[in-house]
């Protein structure tokens, strides 16, 4: 950040410690996806850089947040397509797909197979891909014109 750059180079140290608890409550949990949207809409490059790693580092909290449910689908494409989001399985990012769907299920049905496309389906196990449940009203199965079943 320039501003925290300047002030330790000036050696103004009181003005670098407001300017780091600042920062600490912009990358606050609470804050972090306000505060990605306003570094987005001014241009705040180091601001957006900064708040876009601690989205990515704690992943599992933010994507649970109201705040990411009402991103627009643009967003949430580039967060899971992301090779810096840290999480255990893509088992996660096809999770986090679907609560974003179904938060507004009739109007982000039609994104479903752009954000399919962002889970690396070739990193989940069998036993993964198993535990995906199957429900008659979230899955429509699509059959090829020569297959009858």
């Amino acid at each position: 950040m320039p501003l925290l750059e300047a002030a330790r180079r000036l050696g103004l140290s009181a003005v670098e410690e407001k300017g780091l608890d600042f920062l600490g409550i912009l990358l606050a949990d609470e804050q972090l996806m306000v505060t990605l949207q306003l570094a987005e809409r001014d241009g705040l490059a180091d601001l957006h850089r900064e708040a876009y790693k601690c989205l990515a580092k704690n992943f599992y909290r933010q994507t649970k947040m109201v705040a990411f449910l009402e991103w627009d689908v643009e967003k949430v494409i580039r967060l899971l397509s992301s090779d810096y989001i840290i999480i255990e399985t893509e088992l996660h990012v096809f999770t986090v797909a679907m609560r974003w769907i179904c938060y507004q299920r009739s109007e982000r049905l039609r994104h479903f197979k752009r954000l399919m496309d962002t889970v690396r389906w070739m990193y989940l196990s069998t036993e993964e891909l198993l535990s995906i449940p199957v429900a008659p009203k979230t899955v429509t199965i699509l059959v090829w014109p020569s297959l009858s079943l």
